[in-house]
């Protein structure tokens, strides 16, 4: 028999549970985020882990610099984690081994291999777009962390209200092309100005997930919140 593993992706709207077991992945069972204080979201972790049944090991993916040798959030914008010893609370409230990393991080190092585990890129970067933006960066097949832990963040992490990211972009302002030494005083400047609707063309397109039910009381009223949150993070 083979290994049963948990697998919970933790968004800044949702969070998503699967489970990987003799090579068969389940659909994911999806809950809005408990947002409300670090104690209430470290115990919806810790229930949607029991709901999800006995494993061998649980990998858990969070918008946020995560000291990787300890699991503990040294940072964090969408979700109240910074400064929380993720992995061991959670190690200690489940009874088995828990892993955390940033889930950008995780994203890039799954999508460098195919579904047998082979490394089929070995460097690429990744960007996710979803409550917030974030990125993984993958180098020779391995992850890439930097000295700090936190080589990845390239972006915004947060859509804040000055900075909508699900949206529009983050752009900065396109610099005034140099006037040619040739040019006429007076002649009409024949550059043209960035479409208006070019932004609105890069809007996020991702398909909203489809929730489905949950044991877990926390995940019971996911179908009255998501009438005012979207199910995309």
């Amino acid at each position: 028999m083979g290994e049963r593993l948990i697998g919970v992706d933790v968004g800044g709207t949702k969070v998503s549970v699967a489970v990987l077991e003799d090579g068969s992945l389940s659909e994911p069972v999806l809950c809005p985020t408990d947002l409300t204080s670090s104690d209430a979201l470290v115990d919806q972790l810790a229930d949607v882990i029991e709901d999800a049944g006995p494993a061998d090991a649980v990998g858990i993916g969070v918008p946020s610099v995560i000291d990787f040798a300890t699991g503990t959030a040294r940072s964090s914008a969408n979700i109240p984690l910074q400064g929380v010893p993720l992995r061991a609370l959670l190690t200690e409230a489940v009874g088995i081994p828990v892993f955390v990393d940033n889930d950008a991080t995780v994203a890039a190092l799954a999508e460098a291999h195919d579904d047998d585990g082979n490394l089929i890129a070995e460097s690429l970067v990744m960007i996710t777009v979803g409550t917030g933006v974030g990125a993984g960066i993958v180098i020779g097949g391995r992850i890439y962390r930097g000295v700090t832990g936190a080589a990845a963040e390239l972006a915004t992490s947060s859509s804040a209200p000055t900075c909508p990211t699900a949206r529009r972009p983050t752009t900065s302002a396109a610099p005034t092309p140099p006037r040619s030494s040739t040019s006429r005083p007076g002649a009409r400047s024949t550059a043209s100005a960035p479409s208006a609707g070019s932004a609105t063309a890069m809007r996020s397109s991702r398909p909203r997930a489809r929730a489905t039910p949950m044991r877990s009381r926390r995940c019971a009223s996911w179908g009255s919140a998501s009438a005012s949150a979207s199910p995309t993070s």
